[in-house]
Parts: structure tokens; C-alpha cells; sequence
């Protein structure tokens, strides 16, 4: 966007120009260096895939007490942990192979209590807010279950001991005249969302911070931890929603992910499932 000769006089319009001319130079890199990491992460998984079914063979044709029986275990091992890996960068490129459906993000919650449980380390509590008149959401609910599991795994990371974890749904509507204000980066379409929140309580981190969340292999940070957050992201982009963090005083940390909400009238279809790449990443 170029500012009008009317900004020149207005430093707030010149600064929403600035900004706004940032935003897409950034929209603009991420979705490059997007297209380039899923297309090595889908060929490399391809040849993983390759991999590990032909040790898995060599496994049933081997006797039980092979001397090769433990090489190829750790060839197959380590071949899935570079799969796991190739999948959430697929996953941060947007190309994770979304297979959306109407689902219900109450059911899909609950039906990975356990596993939201057990992603918290010892000492942070699990709190549930399940919104009765949420409406069907139009999403995949593998990649769902792994957001969610990411931004709850993150949270209990940030969680001071004893503190306690909130999960929430709602339903939140965008506005036509400001789509840009709810989400990370991009923008959305006006229209109603289902809200999936995971909220940290105590101290407040810093912007700059929040930002670092969300760029892959984030200085400091390990492959899996680096990859976590722009999994997220990339899992919103690949519904067509958003995400949104705010941090208040009081409340803690609350990171928003948005999905789309199904036409009126739409049922949710099967049963919630979690996938194993959400458990890789621990």
C-alpha cells in the first residue's frame, strides 16, 4: 500500500502505511521460503516413506534373533522421526494435506483429554471451558487435535508451578472494516469463526517475544519446539482462518486459533482423532 499525499500530514495514516507495506513484504517472504520448505519436506517424506516400508519388510523376513534385526530397527526408527519432522514442516508450508469436515471442536476436545493431559508437565492443572452453543466448525480434525496439542504442550512450558492450563471454545465474528485485527498475520474474511483458545496464566511476555513464536527455528530453540508455533499458524492458513495472541494482566496469555464455521444446518461427521505427529513433537 502507498500512503496518499494526505498521509504526509497525518503521522497515524503513514505509520498504518508502514506497517501495512511490512505486513506484505513479510506475507511475502514467509509464503517463499513456505513453498521451497514444503516442497523438500514432501520429497523428503516421500523418500522416507520408501524407507521405512522397505525395513519394515526386511523386519517380518528376518528370524527374531538376526544380528541385522537391531540395525534396521534404528534405520526405521530414525527414518519415522525425520517423517515426523518433514510432516510439520509440511504443516508449517500450509501443505499438510487438509481433508476438512464439519466437526464439532467440543467433541474433538474431549476427545483428547488424555493426551492434553499427559502433553502438561507434572504440577500444571488442565481446566476445560466448553462453549453448549458452539456451531460446527469445517476443518481436519488430525491437524486440529495437533494445534491443539502444540499450544497446550507450549503453555504448560510457560505455566509457573501449580498453575493452571485453560482450554476454551467460543464462537467469535469477524468484522468486514477491521479482519486484520484478530489474527497473527493476513487477513481473514467477515463471518462468524469457531474460537479453539488456550490460555497460560502469570507473567506477560514481551511483543517481540510473541512474534519469535512464530518463526520457524526460532533462535534458542530446538527442531521440535522451533517448529510447534508455525505448525499452528501454518495449520490456520491451510483452513482459511487466523490466530490470534493477547496477553492481559490478570488473565494470563490467551493464544486464539480461528476455523471457519459451517453453514447453518451442518452436523459434524465422526469421531474426534488425534495423530501421532502431535505426540512426536513432545
Amino acid at each position: 500500500m502507498v500512503p496518499s499525499a494526505d498521509s504526509d500530514d497525518d503521522p497515524g495514516l503513514a505509520g498504518d502505511a508502514e506497517r501495512t507495506a511490512r505486513r506484505i513484504q513479510e506475507a511475502a517472504r514467509f509464503d517463499a521460503l513456505a513453498r521451497l520448505a514444503g516442497g523438500i519436506a514432501h520429497h523428503v517424506n516421500n523418500k522416507l516413506t520408501v524407507i521405512i516400508g522397505h525395513a519394515d519388510f526386511a523386519l517380518t523376513e528376518l528370524p527374531p534373533d538376526s544380528q541385522a534385526r537391531d540395525d534396521l530397527e534404528a534405520i526405521r526408527a530414525i527414518s519415522q522421526e525425520l517423517a515426523d519432522l518433514a510432516h510439520q514442516v509440511l504443516a508449517v508450508a500450509g501443505r499438510g494435506g487438509v481433508a476438512v469436515r464439519p466437526i464439532d471442536l467440543n467433541d474433538l476436545v474431549q476427545g483428547n483429554d488424555h493426551l492434553l493431559h499427559a502433553a502438561l508437565p507434572d504440577g500444571i492443572r488442565l481446566g476445560v471451558r466448553l462453549d453448549d452453543g458452539l456451531p460446527v466448525a469445517i476443518g481436519d480434525p488430525g491437524q486440529i487435535s495437533d494445534a491443539l496439542l502444540h499450544l497446550v504442550r507450549r503453555a504448560g512450558e510457560r505455566a509457573a508451578a501449580g498453575a493452571e492450563v485453560v482450554v476454551r471454545t467460543r464462537v467469535r465474528t469477524v468484522d468486514a472494516d477491521q479482519p486484520a485485527a484478530v489474527v497473527v498475520d493476513g487477513e481473514l474474511r467477515a463471518g462468524e469463526y469457531v474460537a479453539l483458545e488456550v490460555t497460560t496464566p502469570g507473567s506477560l511476555p514481551d511483543p517481540h517475544v510473541v512474534a519469535a513464536w512464530f518463526e520457524p527455528f526460532a533462535s534458542g530453540l530446538a527442531v521440535d519446539e522451533g517448529l510447534a508455533m508455525p505448525a499452528v499458524l501454518g495449520i490456520a492458513r491451510g483452513h482459511r482462518g487466523g490466530v490470534q495472541v493477547v496477553a492481559e494482566l490478570g488473565t494470563g496469555t490467551t493464544v486464539t486459533v480461528l476455523f471457519p464455521a459451517a453453514p447453518v444446518g451442518a452436523r459434524s461427521v465422526g469421531a474426534p482423532e488425534a495423530t501421532q505427529e502431535a505426540d512426536s513433537a513432545a
